[in-house]
C-alpha cells in the first residue's frame, strides 16, 4: 500500500516487487488523479525502477495534453511493454499524440461489465417498490456538475405532455471530492429546478450509496438510461458501460466512448447542454415501447464481449503474449478424478447429485460411447498408460455391447446396478444413439488399441452389425455422427458410398430449409448443432466437393452469428428450441452444445487455418471457465467435474456424465491445435 503523496513509497514498492520471483508482470490501472505529483508524476518513480514487464491501462486519453502531461505520459508509455486502452478512439489518440515503437504495443480491451440475466423489468419494479405503470428513466453514478442532469430535467416538461407516465430516477451520492469542496450545492440546484418546473411527481432523488447488486437491479428496473456527460473528451464511462451491459438502451451525449458504441439499434446520441435534443430522443424511444424493448435486447447482445471474465481473459493473453494461444496458462490441467468416480464395473453412471455419483440413475449408451472416445483421446495424448486404457476402453465397449438387441440396434438406457433394459427406451427415439455408437467405433478403429485381440473382436462385430441398418438413418444428428465418424477412418475409401449417402442427406435437408435469412439444415436450431457443420466440412474435404464446402461454411457462419455475442459464446438454450422467425432462448445452456461447436470450429480451422476460427475455439471453450453471459464457471477444478448447465437461476450444480465428457472432449480437442 502506497500513500498517494508519499514519493519515497513508490520507490520502496518497486524495490519490493523486484524481489518477488513469482511476479511475472505488473499491471497499472492509470488515471491522472490517482497517483501523487503533478499529473501523477510520482508514478514514474515506480515505473523507472521496476525490472518486471509493465502493462499500463490508460482509462483516460486526452486529445490535446499540455507539454508536462504529455512528457509524463510519454515516459509511462516508454517504461511499459504493453499499453491498454478501452476504445479504438483512445488507441488512435495515443498513436497520434505519442511516440510508440510499434502499433501492436497498444491493445484495446473494453471497460468491464457485470453479468446479469436479460429480463423484463416489471418483476424488478415490483421488487424495488417502483410503480408498475410508470416508464422509468434513470441517471446514476456519483453526482457532480459534469453529469449534465439539469438538461435532462429541462427536457421533462416537453416529454410529459405526451408521456405523463414517466418517472425519472436520479440515483447516487454526491462525488466525495465534490462534496468536500462544494457540499451539496449541485444537488440543491437540481432540486430547485425540479420544483420550479413543478416536476416533483416525475423526479425522484435516491441519495445513498448502493451495493453493486442493488445498482444492477435499478438499472434493470428502468426502461432506458441517460448518460449526459458534459466532458466530450471522456474516454470511457462506467455508468454508460453498466447501462448497456444490463440490457438497457442509452441516450448519451457525444463523448468518446458513446460516439463509438451508440447507433440507432441501441440508443441515441445528443449534443451536450441541449434539453430539446434530449426531449426528442426520449419521446422517440418512450413512445415506441416495442422498439425500445428490441433496442434493450440489442444493447445486451452488443456488450457480451465486455464481461469482466472476458476482460480478464484478454489481460491474461497480453501478460503471456510470448506464448502460443493454447499455452497451459489458459487451459486447466486434465483432472480425471470425477471421471473415475463416475465409473463402476458396469460403465459410466448417468447422473450425479452435486459431485456424488447417483448409481440409481443408471447408464446411457450415449454417455458410454462418449466415454469410449474420451479414453481413446486421453491415451493418445499421453494421459493414460496402455494397460489402464485397455481396461477402460474394454469396459465401455462391453457396456455398448450389452445394450445391443436381437434387432442389432442399440438401446440407450440401462437401469441400476444390474443394467437391465428400462421402459424409457420405448418412449424415446434412439436413432441418435446408433449414430453415436458408430462415431465411437470409428474412433476406436483408428486407435492402436484396436490391435488388442479382445477389443478388436468385440468392436469388429459391433461395427459390422451396425451396417445392417445404417442406410435407414433419417435424423440429421444421427446422420452427422455417422458421417463424422466414417470420415475419420484411415481406410475411409472402403466406406465412401456411405459417406456420400450421409453427405447427400445433409445437403438435401439444407437446401430444403435454408432461406436468405436462415442458413440452416432445419426450421429450428436445437441441440448438438455444431456436429452438422463438422460432419459436412469433413465430407467436403474428403470428397473435394465445393458445394459441401459452401453449405458447411455458410451454415457454420450462420451458427456463429446466432451464438456468439462478441467474444462470448451463448449456445442455444434448451428452455425452448430456436424456431425460425421466433426468439431464441438464452437458457438452459448445455455443455454438449459447447463441445460440438468447438468440434465444428476445429474442423474449419484444420481446413482453412483461419486464425479467426482458432480465436473462436478458445472463446467457445472459455464458456466452461466463466466466459459466458452469467460470468460463472461451469468447470469445477476441485472435483474435475463440470456443472450440468447454465439456467436463469445460475449454474446447475449437479455434475453428470454428459457435462463431464463434453468438457473433457472439448478440452482434449484444444490440445490438437
Amino acid at each position: 500500500m502506497v500513500s498517494q503523496e508519499d514519493k519515497r513509497g513508490y520507490i520502496k514498492l518497486a524495490e519490493s516487487v523486484n524481489e518477488l520471483a513469482d511476479v511475472i508482470a505488473v499491471i497499472i490501472q492509470h488515471e491522472y488523479g490517482i497517483f501523487g505529483g503533478e499529473f501523477g508524476s510520482y508514478l514514474l518513480e515506480f515505473t523507472g525502477r521496476i525490472n518486471k514487464p509493465i502493462i499500463t491501462a490508460f482509462h483516460t486519453v486526452l486529445p490535446s495534453p499540455d507539454k508536462k502531461m504529455k512528457r509524463i505520459t510519454q515516459k509511462i508509455i516508454d517504461d511499459s511493454s504493453k499499453v491498454i486502452v478501452m476504445s479504438e478512439d483512445s488507441r488512435r489518440l495515443l498513436l497520434d499524440n505519442f511516440i510508440i515503437s510499434s502499433k501492436s504495443k497498444v491493445c484495446v480491451i473494453p471497460h468491464g461489465i457485470h453479468p446479469v440475466i436479460f429480463q423484463d423489468n416489471l418483476p424488478i419494479k415490483a421488487r424495488l417498490g417502483l410503480p408498475a405503470d410508470k416508464m422509468i428513466i434513470l441517471s446514476f453514478g456519483f453526482l457532480n456538475p459534469n453529469k449534465g442532469i439539469e438538461y435532462v430535467i429541462g427536457a421533462l416538461p416537453t416529454v410529459i405532455k405526451k408521456m405523463p407516465n414517466i418517472l425519472y430516477l436520479i440515483m447516487g451520492i454526491t462525488h466525495p471530492l465534490v462534496k468536500q469542496k462544494e457540499g451539496e450545492a449541485y444537488r440543491t440546484f437540481l432540486k430547485r429546478k425540479v420544483k420550479k418546473l413543478k416536476l416533483e411527481n416525475q423526479v425522484v432523488f435516491i441519495n445513498r450509496y448502493l451495493s453493486l447488486r442493488e445498482l444492477l437491479l435499478y438499472i434493470q428496473a428502468s426502461d432506458l438510461c441517460l448518460v449526459t456527460s458534459l466532458d466530450l473528451d471522456q474516454s470511457v464511462s462506467g455508468t454508460f458501460s453498466y447501462a448497456l451491459g444490463s440490457g438497457r438502451s442509452v441516450i448519451a451525449t457525444e463523448f468518446r466512448q458513446a460516439r463509438f458504441m451508440i447507433d440507432k439499434k441501441v440508443g441515441r446520441l445528443v449534443p451536450p447542454r441541449n434539453s430539446k435534443a434530449i426531449a426528442i430522443a426520449l419521446l422517440d424511444l418512450l413512445c415506441h415501447p416495442q422498439k425500445l424493448r428490441s433496442m434493450n435486447w440489442q444493447a445486451y447482445c452488443k456488450t457480451r464481449n465486455m464481461l469482466w471474465t472476458n476482460v480478464a481473459h484478454e489481460y491474461l493473453k497480453i501478460v503471456f503474449e510470448d506464448q502460443e494461444p493454447n499455452a497451459n496458462y489458459l487451459l486447466p490441467e486434465i483432472n480425471l478424478r470425477h471421471l473415475e468416480r463416475m465409473s463402476d464395473e458396469y460403465g459410466l453412471t448417468q447422473f450425479a447429485t452435486s459431485a456424488k455419483p447417483n448409481p440409481a440413475s443408471g447408464y446411457t449408451i450415449d454417455d458410454n460411447a462418449r466415454a469410449l472416445i474420451c479414453y481413446l483421446k486421453l491415451y493418445k495424448n499421453g494421459y493414460l498408460a496402455r494397460k489402464e486404457a485397455i481396461s477402460k476402453v474394454s469396459l465401455f465397449l462391453n457396456t455398448i455391447k450389452r445394450s445391443q438387441q436381437p434387432t442389432l440396434r442399440f438401446i440407450n438406457y440401462l437401469a441400476g446396478s444390474n443394467p437391465s433394459v428400462t421402459g424409457q427406451n420405448e418412449a424415446e427415439d434412439l436413432e441418435d444413439t446408433q449414430g453415436r455408437v458408430l462415431f465411437a467405433l470409428c474412433e476406436l478403429k483408428n486407435s492402436t488399441l484396436y490391435a488388442e485381440p479382445e477389443i478388436k473382436k468385440t468392436a469388429k462385430d459391433l461395427f459390422t452389425s451396425i451396417f445392417n441398418f445404417i442406410n435407414t438413418f433419417t435424423h440429421l444428428r444421427a446422420i452427422s455422427f455417422g458421417l463424422y465418424g466414417l470420415s475419420l477412418l484411415e481406410n475411409y475409401l472402403e466406406y465412401i458410398n456411405h459417406i456420400k449417402m450421409f453427405a447427400l442427406k445433409l445437403e438435401q435437408s439444407y437446401k430444403k430449409h435454408s432461406r436468405s435469412d436462415w442458413h440452416w439444415f432445419e426450421e429450428k436450431l436445437t441441440y448438438a448443432n455444431g456436429i452438422l457443420c463438422a460432419a459436412l466440412l469433413r465430407a467436403g474435404f474428403l470428397l473435394n466437393n465445393r458445394e459441401y464446402f459452401r453449405i458447411s461454411n455458410e451454415s457454420l457462419s450462420f451458427l456463429c452469428d446466432q451464438t456468439f455475442f462478441g467474444d462470448v459464446f451463448v449456445p442455444i438454450g434448451q428452455e425452448n428450441w430456436y424456431q425460425r422467425g421466433s426468439k431464441r432462448s438464452l437458457f438452459d445452456q448445455q455443455p454438449e452444445e459447447v463441445y460440438h461447436m468447438v468440434l465444428a470450429l476445429f474442423e474449419a480451422w484444420k481446413i482453412t487455418k483461419n486464425k479467426d476460427y482458432k480465436k473462436k475455439i478458445y472463446n467457445c471453450f472459455s464458456w466452461f471457465l466463466g466466459n459466458n453471459i452469467l460470468g460463472k464457471p461451469l468447470y469445477n477444478p476441485m472435483t474435475g467435474g463440470c456443472f450440468d448447465g447454465l439456467t436463469r437461476q445460475g449454474v446447475n450444480l449437479n455434475q453428470g456424465a454428459e457435462s463431464l465428457l463434453s468438457y473433457l472432449l472439448a478440452r482434449l480437442t484444444l490440445e490438437e491445435l
